[in-house]
């Protein structure tokens, strides 16, 4: 997929177990989700994480040089970073953020967005990818790799639910800063 972007084994497995441990730790504030009754789209448990304190950072950095060098155009714009806040999200098996979406819209910091990132932290062997109804392309679920593509309406997106297994990603944005 030309413009979306994958890193193999981008995080070790080792870092992804302890982010998989640190979110389970109960010390930690977890933050529900929105509500599925509500929204009947998606579900999941989230921590927010500071990006520039995360062991990934340096990984995301030299992902997002790569990605620039692939896409020249987005070195014209040389005012948009990573946001510093990011989703540590844990999803139950069955659910998913199944509403197709886009990062881009009118929403309080959104409209700045123009990339998206996104890491799993665990395997899945049944289903919990990301799907791409526009490319025709669905990611596939494996520890440590990274996703990198537009936050436009070029490239609207859904989760599938993990049938029998929890899912873990971290996931956030670049924007214009």
């Amino acid at each position: 997929m030309k413009w979306i972007y994958h890193k193999k084994k981008a995080l070790t497995k080792e870092q992804c177990e302890k982010y998989i441990l640190s979110f389970e730790d109960e010390n930690k504030q977890k933050i529900k989700g929105p509500d599925p009754l509500k929204l009947n789209s998606h579900f999941y448990d989230r921590i927010s994480l500071n990006v520039d304190k995360c062991s990934f950072e340096s990984v995301l950095s030299e992902s997002l040089k790569e990605y620039t060098k692939l896409h020249p155009f987005l070195m014209k714009y040389d005012r948009w970073d990573y946001d510093k806040i990011a989703n540590f999200q844990r999803y139950q098996p069955g659910q998913s953020y199944s509403e197709e979406h886009c990062e881009f819209f009118n929403h309080t910091e959104a409209y700045k967005r123009i990339l998206v990132w996104m890491f799993y932290l665990n395997d899945i062997k049944d289903g919990g990818g990301t799907r791409f109804p526009q490319q025709d392309f669905t990611t596939k679920v494996e520890c440590g790799d990274l996703y990198i593509w537009p936050a436009h309406f070029t490239h609207t997106h859904y989760g599938l639910p993990a049938k029998n297994e929890l899912k873990y990603i971290i996931t956030g944005w670049c924007s214009f800063i």
